[in-house]
């Protein structure tokens, strides 16, 4: 159920699975599986990007400082509908060769569907002499934006509900699809903003065979080749009869496909084991791709025209084939732990809008192109662990790692010198590494405790490569790149968090027994949960001074409990899930009022934090310091008391405010009379203790977005 009324009341979703096994033979298996989902929602794009509303944060974001949250909420109309559609088919062929040998074929087809939509036409209802009159106005184009608000109707005391003139038109707002620019009697939109359509098609086949043998003793040598074949029928945009000028548009298709094959061979020897493989990728865009200048006006400008489409030069895109070597060893130390080694290259696909992507705006300009040049976006990585076993049921478990991504898509935009050419284009230029260290104690085994705890202590450093603007106009682009700003590094920034989950256990013939079953014997209770440190984040608005505050650390514990009970052939299981056990409260930055109509909301919040105080002295400002990161929030039984410093008395000139004085050293608020009052230092510190000075985001209901959930379930299951 969605939290806030929209075309649809909620999320849902069923899926359906199949997995059939036959042995054909004592030597040959045959396997079927299905997998099928279906979803309807509402739309979560305004522009028809594929997507939906699934959780309570995804509805919550499209609040938080955005403009007309009003209508959001009010008028239920203001996302699409949307349908989705996945079906996936497979078949496994394993056929063992001898006891050293065997091989495996797989065919799989999957198929993606989207259709959103907007909902019923908005009816207007024509009343004349009594006698109601229903309209399509949506459809019939009839000028009706106003009808809620004009009276024709004859005055007749006996029968009249409203006095006025002949007739009188209503209809239905805010509920049903209205495309004019309807407003409601405090002017927010209960129209024109059902925008989404999407008729998006997506599939793929998949093929692939692995062949594995047991060479000798030291060797086990393994093979695999794979084709896959995708085809993208993209077909997805905004309509907006009232406002067409914002209207844009995504329509093309393509069909590559990509070849891999490997070979590794797994090494054994004496507990030492090693793992040396390589692996190659064939990616071939399968199609043609333009072949014109960055600024070509006949493409990119309002100029294009379909029907000139076969004019435009376009040349065949080749293919590109990589390389991937992987590389594992462990080696034992002792007999309770080992050391291991992993090296390897990894090549993640881009979306399919970076490669083939056509998106248009009103009156045919292009407003962003993909580039089927690019190559994939590569990873390399390196890990050295430790593990050592302790006690026969304890593993420490230590690891370092380091992570270079390179090639990562982004947006470069390109523009002309007389504004006609505006577009962005992907292109591989931004980068990413990641180090960190890697610390767990798990318990895999026991009756009564199992569990581990998790510490990663991780650091990312990120920046592009080139420019993200390219102008036609020289000075325009040598004014670009001297600010030195636009190639700054992302510098390396620790963010360090914990993973733990506890599981206790009784074992199943545990304490007395009635009715042949053991009441306190077989539970299993787990608590799992992290914790996570603040983001570091910047405030003050001033130049070269960045990451100076964090955000509040993030932490949650959730509980899960089951016990079985078991009747010969009939199992039930009692569930309990407990998600935020200890209902720990966590500001919601969705919160933040409409910027449109309070465009310092966020102003005023992070204004009335007391950061520590060399936050301020950096910036230069005269502020009240603290302990205070972003995040966190008055109490909502705590009166709000608003709280500032000044240099001279004669500067306390709000009474509402209670002011420190520098000049002074002692806190002052205006008396009744508009005179400087001195306040209690204790009335001060117990106001600063519960944070009263904080002046909390407007939308109340939004602040806490993770309430204490509890879940009861029974699951039966019957062994044939």
């Amino acid at each position: 159920m969605y939290f806030v009324p929209l075309s649809r009341d909620a999320y849902n979703s069923w899926t359906w699975t199949t997995k059939l096994t036959s042995d054909l033979t004592k030597k040959i298996k045959l396997q079927f599986s299905s997998f099928i989902k279906e979803i309807t929602a509402s739309s979560a794009s305004g522009v028809g990007n594929p997507s939906y509303f699934r959780s309570l944060y995804g509805v919550a974001g499209i609040f938080g400082g955005t403009s007309q949250t009003e209508s959001k909420i009010w008028y239920p109309e203001y996302y699409c509908l949307t349908d989705f559609s996945h079906q996936m088919y497979s078949v496994k062929l394993t056929h063992m060769l001898s006891q050293k040998s065997f091989y495996e074929g797989m065919i799989e087809y999957s198929i993606a569907s989207w259709d959103t939509y907007p909902g019923k036409a908005i009816d207007s209802i024509q009343v004349i002499d009594g006698i109601t009159n229903i309209y399509d106005t949506t459809s019939t184009g009839m000028d009706t934006t106003y009808l809620d608000t004009t009276y024709r109707w004859d005055y007749d005391r006996d029968t009249d509900i409203f006095p006025g003139a002949d007739e009188l038109w209503v209809h239905e707002a805010p509920f049903g699809y209205d495309w004019r620019l309807t407003r409601s009697i405090n002017d927010y939109l209960m129209g024109v903003k059902t925008n989404s359509r999407d008729a998006t098609v997506t599939s793929h086949l998949k093929m692939r065979f692995n062949y594995t043998n047991q060479a000798t003793e030291y060797h086990q040598l393994k093979s695999g080749l794979e084709f896959e074949y995708y085809s993208f029928n993209m077909s997805y945009g905004a309509v907006n009869k009232a406002l067409p000028t914002s209207n844009q548009r995504t329509e093309w298709d393509r069909y590559p496909y990509q070849l891999s094959a490997y070979i590794q061979d797994k090494i054994e020897a004496k507990g030492w084991i090693a793992t040396v493989g390589l692996r190659a990728e064939y990616f071939n865009p399968n199609g043609e791709w333009y072949d014109v200048a960055p600024y070509d006006k006949s493409l990119y400008s309002k100029n294009y025209n379909p029907d000139n489409e076969s004019s435009i030069v376009t040349v065949p895109v080749d293919g590109s084939l990589t390389f991937l070597p992987r590389l594992g060893i462990s080696h034992p130390i002792t007999t309770n732990s080992k050391l291991y080694f992993n090296y390897g290259h990894m090549r993640q696909k881009f979306l399919p809008d970076q490669l083939f992507g056509l998106r248009r705006s009103f009156g045919n300009a292009m407003s962003r192109i993909g580039n089927p040049y690019l190559p994939m976006e590569k990873t390399v990585m390196y890990e050295l662990g430790y593990d050592q076993a302790l006690f026969n049921d304890y593993l420490i478990h230590a690891a370092a790692y380091y992570k270079d991504k390179s090639d990562q898509a982004n947006s470069v935009t390109y523009r002309s010198a007389d504004n006609t050419v505006n577009y962005s284009r992907s292109e591989n230029n931004f980068y990413q590494d990641i180090r960190g260290l890697e610390l767990e104690v798990r318990k895999r085994a026991g009756n009564w405790l199992t569990g581990f705890v998790n510490y990663t202590y991780s650091v990312y450093t990120s920046g592009y490569f080139g420019v993200r603007q390219q102008y036609q106009n020289p000075s325009e682009q040598r004014k670009y790149e001297a600010n030195v700003s636009i190639q700054e590094q992302y510098k390396p920034l620790p963010l360090p968090r914990v993973n733990f989950n506890v599981a206790f256990h009784t074992p199943r013939s545990f304490g007395p027994k009635f009715f042949r079953q053991n009441p306190i014997g077989g539970w299993h209770m787990a608590f799992s949960g992290y914790w996570k440190a603040g983001a570091y984040s910047t405030y003050g608005g001033v130049s070269g001074i960045t990451n100076n505050v964090r955000w509040v650390d993030s932490y949650n514990v959730n509980f899960k409990a089951a016990k079985s009970t078991h009747f010969k052939k009939l199992s039930v299981t009692f569930i309990c899930d407990i998600y935020n056990l200890f209902n720990f409260k966590f500001l919601s930055m969705n919160a933040l009022g409409d910027q449109y109509f309070n465009a310092s909301d966020a102003t005023d919040y992070y204004e009335s934090l007391q950061f520590p105080k060399h936050v301020y002295e950096e910036l230069s400002e005269t502020h009240l310091s603290g302990n205070d990161r972003k995040g966190d929030y008055r109490p909502l039984d705590v009166e709000y008391q608003a709280m500032g410093m000044v240099h001279r008395l004669d500067s306390v000139t709000d009474p509402a405010t209670i002011y420190f004085v520098n000049d002074l050293d002692m806190w002052f608020q205006l008396n009744a009379d508009g005179k400087p009052e001195e306040v209690n230092q204790s009335r001060v510190d117990e106001l600063r203790k519960e944070k009263a000075y904080i002046d909390n985001p407007n939308i109340e209901s939004f602040m806490f977005l993770n309430p204490r959930d509890i879940y009861f379930g029974i699951k039966i299951s019957y062994n044939i």
